[in-house]
């Protein structure tokens, strides 16, 4: 017993480091999708539809942005597009082209400006999926995400 608990306590370490790793790696590609689109459109990304929500006055209205964008929004996304979308799509083409799919359609789900970089955030979250063999690394990441997206919409 004391053995399995070790390795469970290793396995949460592992993907905590994973999920920060990745999150980093997705920043800078967000970051770096930003400045390549002004320096070719002359202008800034436009935030996604959600941003007005997020920034929230009071709280009480924060509290519920971190809420919904931390746990509900990514619980659900992960449960739809890393359970369910990926698992029909794994049956009908083979992985490398399920992931991709996938991976877009969750991407550019979250409007056009935002599709790459989330697709990146999609694949990221796949891995974890798959390597994890379980959907809460996926969300743990996709909750980091979002809860740095209200962090920095917010200050």
């Amino acid at each position: 017993p004391e053995e399995k608990y070790g390795s469970f306590q290793k396995t949460w370490l592992e993907i905590g480091i994973a999920c920060v790793l990745l999150y980093a790696a997705l920043y800078a590609l967000g970051v770096g999708y930003g400045s390549l689109y002004q320096w070719i459109s002359g202008s800034e990304l436009p935030p996604q539809a959600i941003v007005p929500l997020l920034m929230s006055k009071g709280l009480s209205g924060k509290m519920a942005a971190i809420l919904a964008a931390g746990i509900f929004i990514p619980a659900l996304e992960e449960i739809v597009f890393r359970g369910f979308l990926h698992d029909w799509l794994s049956r009908k083409l083979p992985l490398a082209a399920a992931m991709i799919l996938g991976s877009l359609l969750f991407g550019f789900m979250h409007g056009i400006n935002y599709g790459l970089p989330l697709a990146g955030l999609g694949l990221a979250c796949l891995w974890l999926r798959i390597r994890y063999k379980s959907l809460i690394p996926c969300i743990l990441l996709h909750a980091l995400n979002n809860i740095g997206a209200v962090i920095l919409v917010n200050l």
